[in-house]
């Protein structure tokens, strides 16, 4: 018992020091990992160095999930943001959903680095996905919002469609824009054909026809999912129409109608 405190020491001191180096690795791969667990959450807590801090990150989110899930849902009640950062992006960076935490709780946190954890957590839940991806889908950090995108394209809620169609229309950037207009594929809802017809149109003509907007790569996402989804639609075929004799050819080619198979 002596010797293992002893070790415990020297590795703690060794880990403050440089946690990275090849040393501790050697030491905490021949130590028991209940006794080097605690250790560690303590030099993750506790470091000022970045690189000790990633370096503990790394070795925690190696051991099993049984070892550290205690040490992680009693370090959750740190009221430091970082803590409870790094606890929710241990659980992250294990792929796991911790019955035993809310993350709930922590996506309305006044730190978007807490809450885009909370949120990457709360997105796994088996029976709140849909309700989690709505809040992801609402939040003003852009990071959020992008990884809120990329869950969507895995299924997109019937709830989240006109939060979608809202934030096509806001200040995104180009990219962003474009990714949450092609969610908006195959979504039969009002809003989200009133959001594609204002990207892919600029007002109407004096007749109260829509006039096709500038090419721009929004334009173009608008169009495509408009003439996959919407085509039926008289003023939709209308603007199609006009589209597929544009003299510009990507225009043309995103307002055809693609036909499986």
């Amino acid at each position: 018992m002596i010797i293992r405190i002893r070790e415990a020491c020297v590795w703690s001191r060794a880990a403050a020091a440089d946690v990275a180096s090849e040393g501790a690795d050697r030491f905490s791969a021949r130590s028991d990992p209940a006794a080097v667990a605690p250790l560690l959450m303590q030099v993750l807590i506790d470091s000022d160095s970045r690189n000790t801090r990633m370096g503990v990150f790394k070795r925690l989110a190696a051991l099993q999930f049984d070892l550290i899930e205690p040490m992680i849902v009693k370090n959750l009640e740190d009221s430091r943001w970082y803590v409870r950062r790094n606890m929710l992006a241990l659980l992250n960076e294990k792929g796991v959903f911790c019955e035993s935490v809310s993350p709930a709780v922590f996506v309305r946190h006044g730190d978007p680095r807490v809450r885009r954890e909370a949120l990457q957590l709360w997105m796994r839940s088996p029976h709140e996905r849909d309700r989690a991806l709505c809040v992801a889908l609402a939040e003003q950090d852009e990071r959020a919002l992008r990884m809120a995108a990329g869950e969507a394209q895995k299924g997109c809620p019937e709830a989240a469609v006109p939060l979608i169609a809202r934030r096509t229309l806001e200040p995104l950037p180009t990219d962003l824009r474009v990714q949450l207009l092609q969610l908006l594929q195959g979504q039969r809802h009002a809003v989200a054909l009133e959001a594609l017809l204002r990207r892919a149109s600029s007002g109407r003509s004096l007749l109260g026809r829509f006039k096709l907007a500038p090419k721009s790569p929004e334009t173009l996402a608008a169009l495509t999912v408009l003439a996959a989804t919407w085509d039926s639609e008289s003023k939709v075929a209308a603007l199609l129409a006009r589209a597929r004799k544009a003299d510009d050819a990507e225009i043309r080619a995103a307002a055809m109608k693609v036909h499986a198979g």
